[in-house]
């Protein structure tokens, strides 16, 4: 398929998409794209950008791609702790609770 096939079926508002990103997915393999949208379907979108970003001819995207992902993870992780604090604070408030609910009911 060639570029122009391409942005001519997909809508309007997906043609920027295919300026951009058509000629690393159009040099895909079938074998590529399927991991692709595998990554995809997993969740693992970083990854999956990563791939798309990784076959793009522009130069010099390797070491911004990196840093984009190591910024990602890094925040991540950041969100994940704060997440998992939320967690502990709430479990540890409805114990409390789970007392006072008891004596309000009569237990």
């Amino acid at each position: 398929m060639t570029l122009q096939e391409l942005m001519d079926k997909v809508p309007a508002e997906a043609r920027p998409l295919v300026t951009q990103y058509g000629p690393a997915l159009i040099a895909m393999t079938a074998d590529q794209l399927q991991a692709w949208l595998r990554l995809v379907f997993l969740g693992k979108t970083i990854d999956a950008y990563a791939m798309v970003l990784k076959a793009t001819p522009d130069a010099g995207i390797d070491a911004e791609l990196d840093q984009s992902i190591a910024n990602w993870k890094e925040d991540n992780a950041a969100n994940a702790k704060q997440k998992a604090m939320a967690q502990e604070i709430a479990i540890a408030v409805c114990k409390g609770l789970l007392t006072v609910v008891l004596a309000l009911v009569g237990l």
